[in-house]
């Protein structure tokens, strides 16, 4: 389960998650969370996806807006979490969330460049480059998967 940062609380009067805990970050930052919390905010789309709400708030909607920089904000402190903990090289975001790619991305990076600008530390540590989207075409259930499979028949033959 490592590097499983959906688990991690940042609201603990927040949702209830399957987990059993609240305020995870999953209940506030995966796809059906943000489509909830749309609708609770009144945000009126046909068909709406995380990726209609972008083109929402990108289109002026206000409520839109709103979620979005709240789910940017969440995000890129789980990201500064993660990087600030275990100064990893790189944070690769991925999921049905990402699915407005750019817009997205920018949400997140532009919060983090406000984490950078309150902190020297910060600034060294949590540049843009060490923030990447999991291509939209990669299925990282299925690689792994694959790569369990693999292992397996390794052991198998050992």
């Amino acid at each position: 389960m490592a590097g499983e940062i959906g688990h991690i609380v940042f609201d603990e009067n927040g949702p209830a998650c399957a987990c059993g805990q609240r305020g995870c970050l999953e209940t506030i930052a995966a796809g059906p969370a943000i489509v909830r919390q749309a609708i609770a905010a009144g945000v009126n789309a046909e068909n709406l996806t995380t990726s209609t709400l972008y083109d929402l708030a990108g289109a002026g909607d206000t409520r839109a807006h709103a979620i979005i920089g709240r789910i940017s904000h969440t995000l890129a402190r789980a990201v500064q979490w993660v990087i600030m903990t275990y100064d990893v090289e790189k944070v690769v975001l991925g999921g049905g969330v990402t699915s407005a790619r750019a817009a997205f991305l920018d949400a997140v990076l532009g919060e983090l460049a406000l984490l950078r600008a309150q902190s020297e530390l910060a600034g060294m540590m949590l540049t843009d480059s060490k923030v990447s989207l999991l291509p939209a075409d990669f299925s990282p259930g299925t690689h792994g998967a694959i790569s369990m499979a693999q292992k397996a028949a390794h052991a198998l033959k050992s």
